[in-house]
């Protein structure tokens, strides 16, 4: 255990203490089934582990939340993504996109990023080093 671990064992329910220092408090037991309740009341940000195709079943994760869409993938098929980040004063929020198709921005990222001209480019897709999207 860490050096913090008197400080906040302490607080912690009894169960929880136990599984922590290695002993019985198997999950299910009386403590399991309180701490939901005792979450809430404390305030605590907490979920049920649920997994990636649980949660895209749950709409206030996915369909009732402001911060994903919908968008089409170059796969074809259609699924949740996150939108921007932020949301400026006065302006609308963007609506998702897609995610590109790979290569789809190969030549930007050697021209911007690493500063090569466009015959450079040219000279690395002619030998076949880079690709651009099919």
């Amino acid at each position: 255990m860490g050096p913090d671990h008197q400080v906040h064992l302490p607080h912690l329910e009894p169960g929880a203490q136990a599984r922590a220092l290695g002993g019985g408090g198997a999950v299910g037991e009386q403590g399991d089934r309180q701490r939901p309740a005792a979450f809430e009341a404390a305030g605590v940000c907490w979920s049920e582990y649920r997994t990636l195709g649980e949660a895209a079943k749950d709409d206030s994760l996915f369909a009732d939340n402001p911060v994903f869409g919908r968008a089409r993938q170059p796969s074809g098929r259609d699924y949740p993504v996150p939108g921007p980040a932020a949301t400026l004063v006065g302006k609308p929020r963007g609506a998702p996109a897609p995610a590109p198709i790979l290569g789809a921005n190969t030549d930007e990222v050697l021209a911007d990023l690493l500063g090569l001209s466009s015959g450079e480019i040219g000279k690395l897709h002619d030998a076949k080093i880079v690709a651009g999207a099919a």
